[in-house]
């Protein structure tokens, strides 16, 4: 447009400017999606975390004799993953098990050993919701 005396006048028309409203709202909308997939995969990862250092505690009890070998025993943690014998305080279950690798030469030296971790505690063993399954191969003791 211009001004009377003919000096062009700047800015933007209605049009454009609804337009790059539009651009950036989509955009904006498409940002908002991904924070639930964001906050997802950092509550994985942190489950992850927690139910590794778990799986850690008890084979590095196993390796120090303080375990011993077998299938299915079951350990507590506390909801800061913490072992504790105190069913009260309980959030997680830990089945481990340990078995020979292989039949042949090279795996017949090796421990398999396999941690189940589930929670919440407070629910029955079938109907837990969550579980993490931790598989270590070790040379034995």
């Amino acid at each position: 447009m211009k001004r009377a005396g003919g000096v062009p006048r700047g800015g933007f028309s209605l049009v454009e400017v609804v337009i790059a409203l539009g651009i950036v709202t989509f955009a904006i909308v498409a940002l908002i999606g991904l924070f639930g997939v964001g906050l997802q995969a950092s509550k994985q990862a942190s489950e992850d975390t927690e139910t590794s250092a778990m799986a850690c505690q008890i084979l590095n009890q196993y390796r120090n004799g303080t375990v011993g070998s077998g299938t299915n025993t079951s350990f507590l943690f506390d909801s800061q993953g913490v072992l504790t014998t105190v069913t009260s305080n309980a959030f997680y279950v830990c089945t481990f098990s340990t078995t020979v690798a292989g039949t042949t030469v090279p795996d017949s030296y090796l421990i398999k050993a396999t941690a189940q971790i589930t929670w919440p505690y407070t629910v029955s063993d079938s109907k837990r919701p969550f579980t993490n399954l931790i598989y270590a191969t070790f040379p034995p003791k």
